[in-house]
């Protein structure tokens, strides 16, 4: 279709009608059960503890964390964060709300991308895709970074190709405005990714088509200073502020991240293949279709090839990218979902448009496989997890397996009696209701978080006591009594932070803890319940501390 150049706004009425349809039915999807447990850790600690300390200290240019200097990350979305704190408090609603929010617009832009391109139903069929992929549901519900930046990415990148082929000059404009924007707010969330992977997508979809043109926008002058008027000035303020930025920004945390291991996050290059085929569930089951499809349409130059290659190049390079990168983790790869989503969503509405079971009685067959697995091996996995018998997760994940099952034996049913859409809609709600009780049984599996034992804190805190973590730096203990903790022996990543600026007055040696025991002062400790033997040893004068409660591996004691 790019041929034949199909405005944006063909149908300007049906458009504004399938965004508000799908917004509603998405925002539902993404808002059911998202404050129900507690922030998990370590990640949603740091990301609701660095803008937390913003809003109190009211410095919003250099983070913190614990009150030492944290340059890991651009500030875009601690400053979203910080709205929301600021409004709301320390609510886990509230603050998962920002990645639902880019969670929703990235669906909204596959809609929009999807439609230019490829037609209304691939577009309303990504976007639904998109949106019921378990990854990238999963990280709709998680305050980190990579929902965020993925959803800029790929904003900027389907504004880009928009505006290549957009002959309406305000239009144009407009989507170049977009592209550069929306680039810029990728930098100010993950740094120099942000504008490092749209920029080699391009240049390679660009060249290998001799659309020399297509270069000609990227470097726009306009766009350039728009670009550099949104994302310079932090930049500037920070390496004002803090001689050390730039050497451990840059240097340290853009570029050894990616060349070495300093970061101690290394896995095999195929790391991603295995998450690309769970994260795509359900619809993983109709990948090998869509790609075949899509390589019969760019061997034949089809009407929608050029289309078709910049999405492959948009996921190969990705994958490669973080795949050949020494720092590897499971949501770096959350980017490739919306162009996968569309090319699965092509397929589907074709699918859907011609309702035959017998060209997809392959992709059938192993979402029936698929579903099978996970039938056996949830209760293999909790058996394996000393979790079988837990009745604060048995009963979820019973739902979770009878929703399955009763998602295998429809799509049984529906086959045989060859009616495709009916299918496609129960392998749909069988994912979309699986998530649900999935939810729930989150709370109870992860495992690590601190909660129980901060809210008894926090009930009994008065202002002059002291928090102390010995030898462990608890995440989402300090958002959750809404003060810095006293640590003891235990730096980690704020090693950086702590050798530019003197933070020993609460960032404490053991010698620097025994002279706050010594004090008398009323203190509370948080430490895992196995090292206090050691920590008593070490320090005789606690041997008489007051249990107060204990949570998990981890205990709370005082001297009060």
């Amino acid at each position: 279709m790019i041929e034949k150049n199909l405005p944006l706004g063909a149908s300007p009425k049906s458009i504004g009608k399938d965004l508000v349809i799908l917004s509603l039915i998405i925002s539902l999807f993404f808002g059911v059960f998202l404050g129900t447990r507690p922030l998990s850790v370590p990640d949603e600690g740091r990301y609701t503890e660095i803008p937390r300390e913003m809003v109190e200290s009211g410095d919003f240019v250099t983070p913190r964390l614990n009150g030492v200097k944290y340059f890991e990350k651009p500030p875009l979305v601690y400053w979203l964060t910080s709205a929301s704190i600021k409004n709301f408090g320390i609510n886990e609603w509230a603050l998962r709300f920002w990645p639902a929010v880019f969670a929703l617009f990235g669906c909204l832009a596959t809609y929009l991308f999807g439609r230019r391109f490829y037609g209304r139903q691939t577009g309303i069929a990504g976007s639904l895709i998109l949106a019921t992929s378990l990854l990238y549901y999963a990280h709709s519900r998680i305050l980190i970074l990579d929902m965020p930046v993925s959803a800029l990415l790929t904003g900027s990148l389907f504004s880009f190709f928009a505006a290549v082929f957009e002959k309406n000059k305000n239009r144009k404009r407009l989507l170049l405005a977009g592209f550069f924007v929306l680039s810029a707010g990728a930098l100010m969330t993950k740094g120099l990714l942000g504008i490092a992977l749209p920029s080699c997508i391009i240049l390679l979809w660009s060249l290998f088509y001799k659309r020399w043109e297509a270069l000609k926008y990227a470097f726009n002058p306009w766009g350039i200073l728009l670009f550099m008027a949104l994302a310079l000035p932090w930049h500037i303020l920070a390496s004002l502020r803090n001689p050390e930025f730039f050497d451990f920004y840059i240097v340290h945390e853009q570029i050894l991240r990616f060349l070495t291991t300093v970061h101690k996050r290394s896995q095999p290059f195929w790391f991603f293949i295995p998450i690309i085929v769970l994260g795509l569930f359900p619809w993983i089951s109709f990948l090998h279709k869509a790609l075949v499809d899509t390589y019969r349409n760019i061997k034949i130059k089809a009407e929608t090839h050029l289309t078709d290659a910049f999405l492959v190049i948009w996921i190969v390079f990705i994958f490669l990218f973080f795949s050949a990168s020494s720092s590897k983790l499971i949501p770096y790869i959350v980017p490739v979902f919306p162009a996968f989503a569309l090319l699965i969503g092509r397929t589907i509405s074709k699918t859907w448009s011609n309702n035959d079971v017998a060209p997809h009685t392959l992709s059938i067959r192993l979402f029936q496989g698929l579903a099978l697995l996970l039938i056996i091996a949830a209760p293999i996995a909790l058996y394996i997890e000393k979790k079988l018998d837990n009745l604060l997760i048995t009963p979820y994940a019973a739902a979770t397996v009878g929703i399955l099952l009763i998602g295998l034996v429809t799509t049984f049913i529906h086959h045989r009696k060859k009616n495709m859409r009916a299918l496609l809609l129960t392998i749909g709600l069988t994912s979309a209701l699986m998530y649900l009780p999935l939810n729930k049984a989150w709370v109870h599996l992860e495992g690590r978080s601190v909660y129980p034992l901060a809210q008894e804190l926090k009930n009994r805190l008065e202002k002059e006591d002291l928090v102390i973590s010995w030898h462990r730096y608890y995440q989402d203990l300090p958002p959750y009594i809404e003060r810095i903790t006293y640590v003891v022996d235990y730096l980690t990543e704020m090693s950086f932070g702590a050798s530019v600026e003197d933070v020993s007055g609460w960032m404490l040696s053991e010698e620097g803890f025994k002279e706050i025991i010594d004090t008398g002062k009323p203190f509370y400790i948080v430490t895992r319940a196995s090292f206090v033997k050691d920590m008593q040893d070490r320090h005789p004068s606690l041997k008489n501390l007051q249990i107060i409660a204990r949570s998990g591996k981890d205990i709370l004691l005082t001297n009060k």
